[in-house]
């Protein structure tokens, strides 16, 4: 059973409404290159010096950084914002606060130039990093996620969000019985950005799917896979891991450079 819905939010509704079941997070990574060969010891340095509040996690050979971005600002407001403080009753929010969102930053260099790649829960968090990177080291290019559609033909897809550009029209396709993504494109949807009936993003249910890593499954429970080739973005729904800061963020930098080089997730065949 197919359901038809004009789309009122670009990727809450799309993700978090198969989301709630589980209460998982959902990890959404980008990765951008600079041509330039930029020296990775001293991109904390110059954060630093724009008083970021940035630090590095894990061996110093991974290149790998933690930093807090601003995400939403919180407004004085008596009668509709209200605070629960930990003797056990709510109070008003009296001052105007800021919330923070922790977000991962991992570089190396290759063949092109200089690689970023960003991590975090929170888009907005994404966003700004990903801002600051082309504030300081433009021109950056965003990595396609082409090769990956192309390869993943077999993910089993929940939602797509898509684009008419004969009526304007953009909406949102839910399936009770999941869908191969080949079937949905048979059906006349297109991945290409500049086709006139095209996929904008979509979310594929993994469920319990064993996500092959070489011959090694990747030891994350993952449950649903979003992408949206139109912002470069790929995300990972997880269940909650007892696995340290590091350990876990490696891992997923790891599954979001997978997505990246467009290794296959889901095989088509035993």
């Amino acid at each position: 059973m197919v359901h038809f819905l004009f789309l009122m939010d670009q990727r809450h509704f799309l993700c978090h409404q198969f989301l709630d079941a589980w209460r998982p997070e959902l990890y959404l990574a980008t990765k951008l290159y600079s041509n330039r060969k930029i020296d990775l010891e001293d991109i904390s340095k110059d954060w630093q010096e724009l008083a970021q509040d940035i630090e590095p996690i894990g061996p110093a050979t991974s290149a790998t950084w933690k930093t807090w971005r601003a995400t939403q600002v919180i407004s004085e407001n008596d009668n509709q914002t209200r605070l629960y403080n930990l003797k056990g009753y709510w109070r008003p929010l009296g001052h105007p606060v800021v919330r923070a969102s922790s977000c991962y930053l991992r570089s190396e260099q290759d063949s092109r130039g200089t690689a970023f790649t960003i991590l975090s829960v929170e888009e907005e968090a994404l966003h700004s990093v990903r801002a600051l990177i082309e504030n300081f080291y433009a021109p950056v290019e965003p990595a396609s996620l082409d090769d990956f559609l192309a390869q993943n033909g077999a993910l089993p897809i929940q939602a797509a969000r898509t684009y008419d550009s004969t009526t304007g029209t953009q909406s949102i396709y839910t399936y009770g019985h999941l869908i191969d993504l080949k079937d949905l494109l048979a059906q006349g949807l297109s991945l290409d950005q500049e086709a006139p009936k095209r996929i904008l993003s979509l979310s594929a249910n993994v469920g319990d799917t064993p996500l092959p890593l070489g011959d090694t499954p990747l030891p994350l429970k993952v449950r649903l896979v979003y992408v949206s080739n139109m912002a470069h973005e790929v995300g990972f729904s997880i269940e909650s891991s007892s696995e340290e800061d590091y350990a876990l963020v490696d891992k997923l930098f790891i599954l979001a450079d997978k997505a990246f080089r467009g290794d296959v997730l889901i095989h088509t065949g035993p």
